[in-house]
């Protein structure tokens, strides 16, 4: 990571230090955090499919777990849908 890449992306995370900072990039978070876990030693990163949330406050951990528990509220009542559906489908089969 350049210096002046790595100065923006400190630059972002302390402007928004109560909410989760995302990275797309895997790599790239990787890379970031020891910079970050350097100045913030309570600092987390949580990896959840393609994204990377760092959080630096436990004001940003707490919006992490809202969003996290949200998203996984969404993920669940898809699932029933799809468990709703796939029984629909058994059942005509029998028929």
């Amino acid at each position: 990571m350049d210096k002046d890449h790595l100065e923006y992306c400190m630059k972002e995370l302390r402007s928004r230090k109560g909410t989760p900072y995302s990275l797309g990039n895997e790599p790239l978070a990787d890379e970031f955090f020891p910079h970050v876990k350097a100045i913030y030693p309570a600092a987390v990163m949580v990896k959840v499919d393609i994204s990377q949330y760092i959080c630096i406050t436990k004001r940003a951990r707490n919006a992490l777990i809202k969003l996290l528990t949200a998203s996984r509220a969404k993920h669940e009542n898809y699932i029933a849908e799809l468990e709703k559906a796939v029984n629909e489908l058994k059942n005509k089969e029998d028929r």
